[in-house]
Order: C-alpha cells, then sequence, then structure tokens
C-alpha cells in the first residue's frame, strides 16, 4: 500500500457536559428533521456536535423513512488531505447512486418527484477520513409529512482494516493510477460485500496506510492507539485533537469481528518485526475482549495482497498468535485467508480489483455463515 497517512499523536475527551447537551430531541413534523432524530438510526461511528452528528469512517451509514416526494439533505464536509468525500444514496429498492460533497455546499436534493408515500432512505460514506470528515445536520421532507424508524438487520459485524477495507481504487482498473476519491468505494469492498450477503448491520473502522505495530512508511500512530476514539485522526486539519471522543462501545455490540490487518506491517519486508507485531496484535485483541468480552468470535484475516514471501510470514505469525490465544484459554479466535490477488487485476496502487473485492467478500460471507450459523443470501 503505497500511502502515507498523518495521524493526531494525542486525544483529549469531551467533556460529558458538552456531550450531554446533544441529546437527541423529539421532532414529530417536518419539513427540517434534525440528524439526531430518533427516527434516523445511525450505523458506524459518529459523534454528536452542536449541529449534527460528526463521522469520517467509511461506510457510516444512516436509514430513515419518510412520507412524500421529496428529500434534501443538510451536511457539512471539511476537505480531507485527499480531496472530499462521497456518498452513495438509495431511496427504496432502487439502484443506489453517488454524490459527491464540497465544503461550499451545504444542501443537497436527494430525492425529488417521487410518488407522495412513504419511502426508504439509505445514505452511505464510501470514502475514507483521509477525504476529510462531515456533520450531518438533517434532512427536509415535504412540509408536514413524517419520518418512520427503519428496523436494524438481524446481524451486526464489525470490520477493522486498512485501504483495502475502504475499497481504495476498487472502480479503476489502472493499477498505476494515484488515489483519487472518485475511484475509491467503500460499498464495494469485500466487507460490505459479506455483510449485504448475511443481512447485517456492519462497522467499518479502517483508513489507509494503518497497521497493528507501524504504519506504512513507518509513518504515525497504529490501530491499537487509535482504535478507541470514533475517528482516527485530524485528516482535514480543521479541528483541534481535543474534539476528537472516546467511542461508545455500548452503541454497537457486533456477533462477530474481523480483523484484515498486516499488510502494512509488511511493507518493507525483511524490516518486520514478528515480536512486535504480535505483542501489538494481541493488545488489540485485549481491548476488543475488554469492550465485548471473552465470548465475541474474532476472526484474523490473512491479506489477499500478499502474494510473495511476505504471504508466508504473516500467515505464521498469526498462527503463533492464534495459539498463544488458545493457551490462554481464549478459543473463539479464528483464521480465514482471503484468496490472493493477481488473476483478477488491480486497481489503483495496485489494489484489489472489483472482481477480486467481490471474490474476497463472497468467500468471507460463506466463511462466517458456517461460523456463525447464519444464511447466505
Amino acid at each position: 500500500m503505497k500511502r502515507i497517512i498523518t495521524f493526531v499523536a494525542s486525544f483529549t475527551l469531551i467533556g460529558m457536559t458538552a456531550m450531554n447537551s446533544c441529546m437527541k430531541p423529539t421532532v414529530e413534523e417536518g419539513p427540517y428533521f434534525s440528524a439526531k432524530h430518533p427516527n434516523i438510526s445511525e450505523i458506524g461511528r459518529t459523534q454528536e456536535t452542536s449541529e449534527g452528528l460528526m463521522f469520517s469512517y467509511p461506510n457510516v451509514t444512516f436509514r430513515t423513512a419518510f412520507e412524500g416526494s421529496s428529500i434534501k439533505m443538510h451536511l457539512q464536509q471539511f476537505t480531507g488531505l485527499d480531496g472530499d468525500n462521497h456518498f452513495l444514496v438509495r431511496i427504496d429498492d432502487k439502484e443506489p447512486f453517488k454524490i459527491a460533497v464540497y465544503p461550499q455546499q451545504e444542501e443537497y436534493v436527494l430525492a425529488d418527484s417521487l410518488e407522495d408515500k412513504l419511502h426508504e432512505l439509505e445514505l452511505i460514506k464510501i470514502t475514507e477520513s483521509n477525504c476529510g470528515y462531515c456533520v450531518l445536520k438533517g434532512f427536509t421532507i415535504d412540509e408536514g409529512k413524517k419520518l418512520q424508524s427503519v428496523s436494524p438487520k438481524a446481524h451486526k459485524i464489525e470490520f477493522i482494516g486498512n485501504s483495502i477495507t475502504c475499497g481504495y481504487g476498487v472502480e479503476t482498473l489502472d493499477a498505476d493510477a494515484p488515489f483519487l476519491p472518485e475511484t475509491e468505494n467503500s460499498y464495494m469492498a469485500y466487507a460490505s460485500i459479506a455483510a449485504r450477503s448475511l443481512g447485517a448491520d456492519f462497522q467499518t473502522n479502517a483508513f489507509s496506510g494503518i497497521g497493528v505495530y507501524r504504519n506504512y512508511g513507518n509513518n504515525g500512530i497504529p490501530m491499537p492507539q487509535l482504535y478507541p476514539f470514533t475517528m482516527p485522526y485530524d485528516g482535514s486539519k480543521a479541528f483541534h485533537a481535543d474534539s476528537i471522543a472516546a467511542w461508545d462501545f455500548k452503541k454497537f455490540t457486533p456477533d462477530v469481528l474481523v480483523i484484515a490487518l498486516g499488510t502494512n506491517d509488511l511493507w518493507d519486508g525483511n524490516g518486520f518485526n514478528p515480536v512486535e507485531f504480535s505483542e501489538a496484535y494481541l493488545e488489540l485483541i485485549d481491548t476488543l475482549r475488554s469492550k465485548y468480552g471473552n465470548e465475541l468470535p474474532i476472526v484474523c484475516t490473512l491479506s489477499p495482497l500478499l502474494v510473495d514471501f511476505r504471504r508466508s510470514i504473516l500467515e505464521g505469525t498469526l498462527e503463533g498468535i492464534l495459539e498463544t490465544k488458545k493457551e490462554e484459554g481464549d478459543n473463539h479466535v479464528h483464521y480465514f485467508e482471503f484468496s490472493p490477488c493477481g488473476e483478477l487485476g488491480y486497481g489503483a496502487s495496485w489494489h484489489p480489483s472489483a472482481a477480486q473485492q467481490d471474490l474476497n467478500g463472497k468467500e468471507l460471507a460463506n466463511y462466517l455463515a458456517n461460523l456463525m450459523n447464519w444464511k447466505v443470501s
């Protein structure tokens, strides 16, 4: 992975007074509904502010059902190091469409001229934190119309990953192309594909360049130190570190958790330190156990991008980690290998192609279905 990410080195938690002042209000009729309205559900890590819900991770999703014939979104975009964010919009069962968001615009028409009835909206952020962060302020619908809640899905999955999980470069077949927000699409990445196949809501905590004990290029803070927070870093340079709050793990408890890390730790091959990697990986598992308990199935995966000698190095290191957990009495840590890249081509910067992501998503869905006794649709 060729991108280098700059991370904030320290975090200060927001005071409870400020957080309590942002509790969701109860609004019965439109036309405007705050993003904090109880009939708007969010999946993924968000943080309440005085103006709305702030977020940066890919696959953060908002769902609601609205009466009437139109809906507008009110959202503020803060440009990141690599451009601006893109979203996927789905109305009812229609084909989803992409929109880009910009700092100079805060109102976006998501649908108009619809049949005057109840419709479902799904809004998905499909670019990563390096494209900046957003504050969703709310939605406007037809005068006098109401919102209704949308039922959650049957299962919950959490993914911890890197640029592969973000869908880096998945919308191009030019392996030499640089990163562009226009070609990143987390909806087309293996995590989204697997979750949709299993009928699961899912949280994605992933961004490019991240590792377990070191990041690509030995730059920045690795995942175990950043994982407890709502957003990974100040990608936009527009707000201070003390505006990033600790994530409330009670908001989302997964049925199963997938870790897809290790590619960036092996970025220079021979410089990899398996002892430091194992210690940091075990630290991350300990954090997960402290947040979710000892019964949560954790799936440790072997990266599809590792196709040379580094694949066997990571495989052996992960096997050692699983053996350590078994010796500690933890029999709920599992191992899964993604099929390696190659025959199905590459996306930007030699990342998995759309076909590779589709293959990896389907094979992971089948594995999780067997592990969890779920059905694949």
